[in-house]
């Protein structure tokens, strides 16, 4: 049992105790040579009061911001309910109490020891009655009695649970605290991982497209992973298995009409998500221990087993495969999965061109896979649940939106959204085959569809094409290491174009050759679309101006990327949380 089902167990218990003090007292009072008994048991009732009102205190601050009021107060109206057992609350809570977490459960069980203690001593039954509450009982068992009503028998276990919520009360503040300050470290952490696996579901994908001459198949990539669940607490390995990427793909021959970015062309829609994947396969981890930050506990690398083709030994052997360092200056901790003989059961290896070409009723799920050297990765596909019809879909480019008539209708709080959209995946996905050194409003989408009037501005989406060339070409091509000044210039301009409703085309002056020189003039001219409170301003001066010089500009660094999101992306992320309602 989870610590803080403990915690709702003891909160479970302790009104039957004191309704079971509360019987005893009365009948304390009905004989008169036992009413001195009155003010013990009554001590012993508002003490136990009393920490049963402070525990209730520790659960609220712990579920803070992590449950809807109402939960909240179904939880505590209700602490042996379902709802203290739900799996995403006690992620939640394991995630906010980080390394304290393995303490808050050592104390949780002393305390439930405590609260078993004082029930032995009272003498409930299974229901947590008191089985001597009728004066004729009372008097057969006279002696026995008189001991459970004895206070110093129960005092010892309270003082117990009062030393621990003590513990609890400061160590949860502290966590609390510190959780924004852990957050923004491990955000740099993330978008590392994040690019590592980006990069080989785009490879997996090239490989598994075994196209005709006249294919061309384009898919667009959520520019927001699925990652709640990727938290803090949990090593890179749990960190990519967690993360989701969606994409929306679509088919098309050279002799078929041609997909474009024409605003409101429609394409057929297969939209699924991918997560890495280990093997369906009994595993042993066998952590292999190397030199570590001190700033940030073990964590192991991300190994996936990759059989060999004989089968003759009883124990399959495996390559051991670690993922590229998320860090320069710390290595991760490598760990094996060993296959055994008859414990694999993976789903089937996609092909992809198949897969589009077929009957569109027909959703796709399976496995497609990626090795480079010794490095092997395996990804799930499984289909996206949609509402409507995938034929009622249509794309558009920002840069469309800005020059055309539905820029009138983006909110300030979209743009907002939007702008973390933007600067979050630059970090993300730069460097990879998804993201163009220069990133400009042309290569971001937003999909249109059914009833909706305007784009769904709460996604974005980055384009690739995949064609028969693109598969037979194996080449890994990144770009240079590190990040010039021009792709962080990029971002920049294209975050005051989306602020100002306009793209530069526009607002450029005849006597302008520079993109950098019209940005800059823009800054100095032109409120950014009241986005105050210097954030929003003080980010897009950063980009344009590169203004990183104290660092090398390398995103393959985590402290580059660390200082990126603490200086752009962070405070854009605060200015959309100050908005949102």
């Amino acid at each position: 049992m989870s610590g803080f089902e403990i915690a709702g167990v003891v909160l479970g218990a302790i009104p039957l105790i004191l309704k079971a003090l509360d019987d005893y007292n009365r009948v304390a009072r009905s004989i008169e040579t036992w009413r001195h008994y009155e003010r013990e048991i009554s001590s012993l009732s508002r003490n136990l009061s009393n920490e049963q009102a402070r525990l209730r205190n520790v659960c609220d601050l712990l579920l803070s911001n992590l449950v809807t009021a109402s939960d909240y107060e179904l939880m505590i109206k209700n602490p042996l309910g379902p709802l203290w057992k739900q799996e995403d609350v006690q992620r939640k809570i394991k995630t906010r109490l980080y390394r304290s977490y393995d303490t808050f459960q050592r104390i949780m069980e002393e305390m439930e020891a405590a609260i078993h203690y004082i029930k032995q001593k009272l003498h409930l039954d299974d229901q947590g009655k008191a089985k001597w509450i009728e004066e004729s009982t009372i008097k057969r068992h006279f002696e026995r009695a008189c001991f459970v009503l004895n206070k110093s028998e129960c005092q010892d276990a309270i003082d117990t649970i009062a030393k621990d919520i003590t513990s609890l009360i400061s160590m949860v503040e502290m966590d609390i605290k510190l959780e924004p300050q852990r957050k923004h470290r491990y955000r740099g952490r993330l978008f590392g991982l994040i690019r590592q696996t980006s990069s080989n579901v785009y490879y997996a994908l090239r490989d598994s497209m075994s196209c005709k001459s006249d294919c061309r198949h384009q898919v667009h990539m959520d520019l927001t992973p699925e990652s709640e669940k990727a938290t803090h607490d949990l090593d890179d390995a749990e960190i990519i298995e967690k993360i989701g990427f969606q994409l929306a793909m679509a088919y098309r021959t050279g002799n078929s009409e041609v997909v474009t970015e024409k605003h409101g062309q429609r394409i057929l829609w297969e939209e699924v998500i991918v997560r890495a994947s280990t093997p369906q396969a009994t595993s042993i981890l066998d952590p292999t221990p190397t030199p570590q930050s001190p700033a940030r506990p073990k964590r192991k690398g991300v190994n996936f087993a990759l059989p060999r083709k004989s089968t003759d030994d009883t124990t399959r052997d495996t390559t051991r495969i670690r993922q590229p360092s998320v860090t320069q200056a710390s290595t991760s901790t490598v760990s094996t999965l060993k296959l055994k003989d008859g414990a694999t059961n993976l789903p089937r290896q996609l092909n992809m061109c198949e897969e589009l070409r077929g009957s569109p009723e027909k959703s796709i799920s399976g496995m497609i896979s990626h090795q480079r050297a010794e490095r092997f990765w395996m990804f799930d596909i499984t289909p996206k649940k949609t509402t409507g019809t995938r034929h009622n879909r249509s794309v558009v480019s920002l840069k469309q939106i800005l020059e055309g008539p539905s820029r009138a209708t983006m909110t300030y709080v979209e743009k907002l959204h939007i702008a973390v959209m933007i600067s979050s995946s630059f970090l993300q996905l730069h460097q990879t085959p998804w993201l163009p050194n220069v990133l400009t409003s042309q290569d971001v989408f937003f999909i249109t569809g059914g009833s909706q009037s305007h784009p769904d501005y709460t996604q974005a989406f980055i384009k690739r094409e995949f064609s028969k060339r693109d598969s037979e070409d194996g080449s890994m091509k990144c770009g240079p290491p590190g990040v010039d000044r021009t792709a962080i210039i990029s971002l920049g301009i294209l975050l005051l174009e989306l602020s100002l409703g306009d793209t530069l085309g526009n607002l450029r002056h005849q006597y302008e050759t520079s993109d950098t020189s019209v940005a800059a003039r823009l800054l100095n001219e032109k409120p950014l679309d009241h986005m105050d409170g210097g954030y929003y301003r003080s980010a897009v001066r950063r980009c344009i101006g590169a203004n990183f010089s104290q660092l090398k500009l390398d995103l393959d660094d985590e402290n580059f990327r660390q200082v990126v999101y603490e200086k752009v992306v962070a405070p854009l992320e605060a200015g959309l949380a100050d908005n949102s309602f």
